[in-house]
């Protein structure tokens, strides 16, 4: 198993962890979290948060083409 495939795995895996994360915060929590994380973290928080919006929220589970291409871009850009 080369490197570069077992950071994606781990990477997906965290990622879907903090998507569940999000999915049991109320608003307001995320309303905190985003009023008390430094801007890079919060950056960082707002894209997370907007892609698990598109991709989690409304079907209640990410498939693993969706997790696929949203690994994808993120080292694309």
């Amino acid at each position: 198993m080369g490197l570069c495939l077992r950071v994606w795995s781990v990477q997906r895996v965290l990622l879907l962890s903090v998507y569940k994360l999000l999915d049991i915060c109320t608003e307001h929590t995320l309303r905190q979290l985003n009023a008390v994380l430094p801007a890079a973290a919060r950056h960082v928080f707002r894209l997370v948060h907007a892609e698990f919006n598109n991709y989690y929220k409304y079907s209640r589970r990410m498939s693993a083409d969706a997790a696929d291409d949203y690994i994808d871009r993120l080292y694309t850009n």
